[in-house]
């Protein structure tokens, strides 16, 4: 679950700049938190650093689902996230729960032979500007080892 919480919210920060918010990068991320609420559910962070080099803008109602070989795996959320001007470091504090019909045996399946190009996924949010202007965003079939493999060569 750990990995598939840090693929969501990396996935979450990758929709904006994919929306033409050509002048922000991200650098380091990591897990800042992670507690189990149930046997299919986790609350958790990422810690980004972001560099805007636009205008403020906040990240709203967001939220996702990972699949595995096109079934959908977990299920996530994330708290409104502010992006400030400059260089930040930002927590995404999210949840993540296993879809309905996965087992944790399935996650556990996941540990032995992990394969993150077997994940992809979808994620939608609210983007508002600093100037009050908003845009609902979606991104469908964003291969998760392609977002994780982008982040680390940034």
């Amino acid at each position: 679950m750990k990995r598939l919480l840090l693929a969501l919210l990396l996935a979450v920060m990758a929709i904006p700049a994919q929306a033409q918010l050509s002048r922000l990068s991200f650098g380091q991320y990591k897990i800042s938190s992670i507690s189990p609420r149930s046997l299919r559910s986790v609350d958790g962070a990422v810690q980004v650093q972001v560099r805007n080099d636009t205008t403020s803008f906040t990240m709203s109602n967001i939220r996702g689902i990972v699949y595995r070989n096109g079934t959908p795996f977990v299920q996530g959320y994330a708290s409104d996230v502010n992006v400030n001007s400059g260089n930040n470091l930002i927590t995404v504090p999210g949840n993540v729960s296993l879809c309905p019909g996965i087992s944790l045996w399935s996650v556990l399946g996941c540990i032995v032979g992990f394969d993150i190009d077997e994940f992809t996924v979808d994620v939608a949010m609210t983007v508002t500007m600093a100037d009050g202007s908003s845009r609902q965003l979606v991104k469908r079939g964003l291969n998760v080892g392609e977002v994780v493999r982008n982040r680390l060569r940034r």
